[in-house]
């Protein structure tokens, strides 16, 4: 049974995901866009421009994703079809799920690279040298290490359990 709080709150929440969330993502991108445009420029080569850059170029991919996920899957173009079809399975399972969380650990990753760097230049250690190159290879290794230990086997158990489910349903049919 529901009650008018719980459909309210059902309203709320449908609203909030059709149109406040895709709104965000795109004023994301916009905002991610501007900050690739100004940290790419030739002046700003200092090596937490180039963090930046980088952590500006792993958010707008984030929030293209974030923003295809949620108007494709709550947005007004959003069928029953379009929600539970193959391919929306796949692009929420392999996109979202996975290249998303990549990027969201990577992005984390960076943030603690450039408290480090601006640590370093604060307290003015002229011995510690931090790579950018190398420093993002050990990023990128780490944020694909955590992800195939923590979330693959997650889909991979996903997805044989609904493979299990349509097999025990085409059984049960037969």
């Amino acid at each position: 049974k529901f009650s008018i709080e719980s459909e309210l709150l059902l309203s709320i929440a449908s609203f909030v995901w059709s149109y406040f969330i895709p709104l965000c993502c795109l004023l994301g991108i916009l905002t991610n866009l501007l900050n690739v445009i100004i940290f790419s420029r030739d002046n700003l080569k200092n090596s937490i421009y180039k963090y930046l850059l980088a952590y500006s170029v792993a958010d707008l991919l984030y929030m293209l994703i974030s923003f295809a996920y949620f108007f494709g899957k709550y947005g007004f173009v959003a069928n029953y079809y379009s929600i539970y079809s193959y391919g929306m399975r796949i692009f929420e399972l392999y996109i979202f799920l996975g290249l998303a969380t990549q990027l969201a650990v990577f992005m984390l990753l960076l943030i603690v690279l450039i408290s480090l760097k601006r640590l370093i230049m604060v307290a003015n250690y002229t011995t510690i040298k931090v790579h950018f190159k190398s420093s993002l290879f050990a990023c990128l290794s780490f944020t694909l290490f955590l992800n195939y230990v923590f979330t693959f086997g997650r889909r991979i158990a996903l997805i044989d359990r609904k493979r299990i489910k349509n097999l025990s349903r085409l059984h049960h049919n037969n």
